[in-house]
């Protein structure tokens, strides 16, 4: 397993939101799932989207200031925020739990998420240039450990395979 990193960084595709992810004690590995609802794959454009539970304390920035976040109320229950400027997906939160938010694995800045490139390693294949990389937080970032939702959704054969995890029918059980 990586060793848990202080914080991480990320933000949106054209950069006008930006945020730093802290990890303090007990937060290692990060709380991981994946998704497979017809919501998520709506709002990502992904067949699965890759999720952070995470408690608002860990953004250090509020990216609710920037001028180009947005809100979008999905459902009864849920609201999802967006910026507006480029249309990244960023997080998503239940109405009135205010102790949980979930933030989209993918808009966590490349080097972090893959590790950074070699410099001098590049390696031309028949399907492009390859590199290899140092680093990079995958496992402990992706690997869902809060497990995999909406099992019902699978698409035989596309996103049902390698996939770790306690496998849900549709969200967590409720208490």
């Amino acid at each position: 397993m990586t060793s848990k990193p202080e914080s991480v960084s990320g933000g949106c595709l054209c950069g006008s939101i930006r945020y730093k992810l802290t990890f303090p004690e007990g937060t290692w590995p990060a709380n991981a799932a994946t998704c497979q609802c017809t919501m998520c794959r709506k709002w990502t454009g992904a067949l699965v989207s890759h999720d952070l539970l995470i408690h608002p304390s860990q953004l250090v920035d509020d990216i609710t200031k920037s001028p180009t976040y947005k809100e979008y109320q999905s459902s009864e229950t849920a609201v999802r925020s967006f910026c507006s400027q480029c249309g990244s997906g960023l997080t998503w939160r239940i109405i009135g739990m205010n102790d949980m938010i979930v933030l989209m694995t993918g808009t966590i800045d490349e080097e972090a998420l893959i590790g950074k490139k070699i410099e001098g390693s590049e390696q031309g294949t028949e399907f492009g240039i390859k590199f290899d990389r140092e680093g990079g937080l995958y496992k402990g970032l992706c690997t869902p450990n809060m497990g995999n939702l909406f099992w019902n959704n699978v698409i035989p054969g596309i996103t049902d395979h390698d996939v770790a995890g306690t496998k849900f029918l549709q969200s967590f059980p409720q208490e």
